[in-house]
C-alpha cells in the first residue's frame, strides 16, 4: 500500500511539473493521438495505444540502478528498461583490418582493408560471422588489383556490392567492381568510360536513389588532398550515376558544385540522405542543402538549410551523422549530427566535441538544428548505428586530434591501459588523435522505447560509466561497427591501432526476453503487406526494418531505419501472427537490402532476418 501511494505521489508531481506541448511525433507502427492536457504521449499495450504521461519515466538505457517500469509509476505503458551494462566478448581474427565493411543478405560481413604494399598488396576481403573467417577472392580480393582503398560503395537487392573509386595511382581512382556475393563473382569496369567513373574520386560518397540508380558524389582527384593546405585544384565538386541494369555511369555534372566547392576541403565523404519526397539532402562541412531531382539522375537546388552550428565535422574532422528512424506515415526525418573535433583547422591536440544537434529535414525551409547534447563522452572518428530497438549506439573514436595518419616516420608505442595490451605502430601509420574510449554509448531519441515526445525534448543519453567497457584494444582510424543480424554489434578496424580482430558487443536488449521469429518473404515490393509468425513469452508489438548499410570512416551508406505498420496482431497461447505493411513509395523505402527484426513492449528484439525490397521484386 505504501509503493502504491508513494507512485501515485510521484505520478502527480511529474504530471503537474509537465508543461511543454506535446509535438506530433508518431510512435512506431501506430497513428497517435496526442492527449488535451497538452501532457506528452507513451506507448501503451492495453486496448488504448496511447497514454498521457509525464516525462519518460525512469528510462535510462544501461543504468546500474533498478529501472523504474511504467506500470510501477502509475499508467500501464508496459514499457519496462533494461538495467544491464551490456557485455562485450571476443570476435576473432578478422585476418586483416575491417577498414570498409557490408552486411550481406546471407547474414556474413564482407570487410577488406587497403592495397599498401607495406600491408602486403591488396589485403584480401574476408567472409566474418561472429568469429570465423575466410579470404576470398585469392590475393587481390575486392580491390581486383586495382587499389580500392579510400573508395564509396553500395550494397545491391540483388546482394551485390558496388565499389567506386580508389586510391594512389590515376588509374585505380576512377576504377568500378562489383562483387556478386551469390555467385561469388568479381567484375572489374573495362578500360574505357563510360564502364569506368569518368573522373578521379579519392573520399567519395555514394547513395541508391528511388529509381535504382546510384549517385556518387564528391571526393578529392588525389590521394591524400581532403585537408587544410591543399589547393582547390584537387576538389571533384560533382556528381554522377550509375545504372546498375545498363553498368554505364553518367556524365558528371555540377548542380551541386557550390556547395562542394564552398566547403573545400573540409568536405569529403559527404552525408547523402533521400527524403520521402523524393528530394536529396547533402550535407557537407557545415552545410546542408537540399536537392530535387530532374529526370531521375540530375539535381537541382531547392534551398539551403541553416549550418550546423559546429565547425565543420566532415572529415578528417570527422562527426557521425544518423538518420533516425521513420515512423509511419514515414513523411517525418530527423538528422542527427554528433560529435567531430570541437575547433576548425584541428591539430592533434584538439578537443573533440561533445555537442550533438537534431534537424527535422521534412520541415522543409523552416527547419532548424536544436541542441541534444552533451554527449557523455567527447568523440572523434565514432560510429553510429540505430540498434534493433530504435535506440542509436555510438562506439569507437577518440577525445582529442582529428582522422589521419602521421606524417612522419617516427614508430610509437600505445598502452591500451587495463591489461588490454601495446602495439607498436608502423612509421607512417600511426594515429593523429588520443584519448581511446572503450565505452559505447546510448542515445534513446524522442518517441523511442517509452521516451515522450515533447516539444522540448532532446533525448536520453546513457550515463557515462553505465554501460560495459571493450576488452581489446582501442579503435581509432580505420575502425567500423556493423549491426548483425543477431542483434549483437561487430566492432572491428582501427590500422593505427592494429585491429585485425573483432569484438562482439551485446547491448542491453538482449538481457530481455526475446522474441522468436518465423520465414521472412525473400524480397518484397513497396506498399507490400506482409504476416511474419513468432513465438515469445512476452507481448510483441513492433516491427523495425534496417538497410544494410556499408561502412568506413564514421559513415554507413544509405543507412536508414523504419518502424513498420502493424496492421494486425493475432496472438496464440505461444506467440502470434503480426501482419506488416511497408512504406508505399520507393522515395520512402529505396530499393536494397533490409533486416527486419520484430519487438516486445519491453524492448526485447528478435534475431533479424534480411530481405530484399524494390519495385521490380
Amino acid at each position: 500500500m505504501a509503493v502504491q501511494c508513494w507512485a501515485v505521489v510521484l505520478l502527480r508531481v511529474v504530471l503537474s511539473a509537465l508543461t511543454a506541448r506535446a509535438v506530433l511525433l508518431p510512435y512506431p507502427g501506430v497513428a497517435p493521438t496526442v492527449p488535451k492536457d497538452g501532457s506528452g504521449w507513451m506507448f501503451n499495450l492495453s486496448t488504448s495505444p496511447w497514454v498521457s504521461a509525464g516525462p519518460a519515466l525512469g528510462y535510462q538505457p544501461g543504468a546500474q540502478g533498478q529501472a523504474i517500469s511504467a506500470s510501477a509509476a502509475g499508467n500501464d505503458t508496459g514499457v519496462m528498461v533494461a538495467a544491464a551494462r551490456g557485455s562485450f566478448a571476443s570476435g576473432g581474427s578478422t585476418r586483416t583490418v575491417f577498414i570498409y565493411a557490408a552486411l550481406m543478405k546471407n547474414g556474413v560481413v564482407l570487410g577488406w582493408a587497403n592495397g599498401y604494399p607495406e600491408w602486403g598488396q591488396y589485403i584480401t576481403a574476408v567472409y566474418y560471422k561472429e568469429g570465423r573467417t575466410s579470404t576470398i577472392n585469392g590475393r587481390c580480393g575486392i580491390h581486383g588489383c586495382e587499389n580500392a582503398f579510400c573508395a564509396a560503395h553500395v550494397s545491391t537487392h540483388q546482394d551485390k556490392l558496388l565499389v567506386f573509386g580508389g586510391h594512389n595511382d590515376y588509374t585505380y581512382m576512377d576504377s568500378f567492381r562489383m562483387w556478386d556475393n551469390k555467385r561469388h563473382v568479381l567484375t572489374l569496369a573495362g578500360s574505357a568510360w563510360p564502364f569506368r567513373l569518368a573522373s578521379r574520386r579519392w573520399y567519395p560518397s555514394a547513395v541508391t536513389l528511388p529509381n535504382g540508380l546510384v549517385l556518387l558524389m564528391g571526393g578529392v582527384t588525389h590521394s591524400g588532398r581532403a585537408e587544410y593546405g591543399y589547393d582547390r585544384q584537387y576538389n571533384n565538386p560533382t556528381y554522377c550515376t550509375y545504372n546498375p541494369n545498363t553498368r554505364r555511369f553518367s556524365r558528371d555534372k555540377s548542380d551541386a558544385a557550390a556547395q562542394l566547392s564552398a566547403t573545400f576541403p573540409i568536405n569529403t565523404y559527404p552525408h547523402l540522405i533521400v527524403l520521402p519526397d523524393g528530394g536529396l539532402v547533402v550535407s557537407a562541412g557545415s552545410t546542408l542543402v537540399k536537392y530535387r531531382l530532374i529526370g531521375g539522375d540530375t539535381l537541382r537546388k531547392v534551398f539551403s538549410y541553416p549550418n550546423r552550428p559546429h565547425p565543420p565535422w566532415s572529415y578528417p574532422q570527422t562527426g557521425i551523422g544518423i538518420m533516425l528512424p521513420i515512423a509511419p506515415p514515414w513523411k517525418r526525418v530527423e538528422f542527427l549530427a554528433a560529435g567531430g573535433t570541437s575547433k576548425d583547422r584541428a591539430t592533434q591536440t584538439t578537443p573533440a566535441s561533445d555537442k550533438a544537434h537534431v534537424i527535422m529535414l521534412t520541415s522543409g525551409r523552416a527547419a532548424t538544428w536544436r541542441s541534444v547534447g552533451p554527449m557523455p563522452y567527447r568523440r572523434v572518428m565514432g560510429d553510429g548505428l540505430v540498434l534493433c530497438d530504435g535506440t542509436v549506439g555510438f562506439f569507437n573514436g577518440a577525445q582529442r586530434g582529428f582522422a589521419g595518419w602521421h606524417a612522419d616516420r617516427l614508430r610509437r608505442t600505445y598502452d591500451f591501459g587495463g591489461g588490454r595490451g601495446k602495439y607498436q605502430c608502423r612509421p607512417g601509420f600511426c594515429s593523429r588523435a588520443s584519448g581511446f574510449i572503450y565505452e559505447p554509448v546510448i542515445y534513446t531519441p524522442c518517441g523511442q522505447n517509452g521516451l515522450l515526445a515533447t516539444a522540448d525534448c532532446r533525448g536520453v543519453w546513457s550515463r557515462k560509466g553505465s554501460l560495459a567497457q571493450m576488452r581489446g584494444r582501442p579503435r581509432m582510424y580505420h575502425s567500423n561497427a556493423v549491426l548483425l543480424p543477431s542483434c549483437k554489434v561487430m566492432l572491428a578496424g582501427s590500422d593505427v591501432t592494429g585491429g585485425t580482430d573483432a569484438e562482439l558487443w551485446s547491448p542491453p536488449y538482449l538481457s530481455l526476453p526475446r522474441p522468436t521469429m518465423g520465414p521472412v518473404p525473400a524480397s518484397l515490393k513497396p506498399g507490400a503487406t506482409f504476416s511474419v509468425t513468432y513465438s515469445s513469452s512476452t507481448p510483441v508489438n513492433r516491427a523495425l526494418l534496417q538497410r544494410t548499410a556499408t561502412h568506413t570512416h564514421s559513415l554507413g551508406f544509405d543507412a536508414r531505419a523504419l518502424w513498420l505498420q502493424v496492421v494486425s496482431n493475432i496472438p496464440t497461447s505461444r506467440g502470434g501472427t503480426l501482419r506488416l505493411r511497408l512504406p508505399s513509395s520507393s522515395t520512402q523505402i529505396p530499393p536494397g537490402m533490409y533486416m527486419l527484426t520484430i519487438l516486445t513492449a519491453r524492448g526485447g528484439p528478435s534475431n533479424g532476418a534480411i530481405m530484399s525490397v524494390c519495385p521490380t521484386c
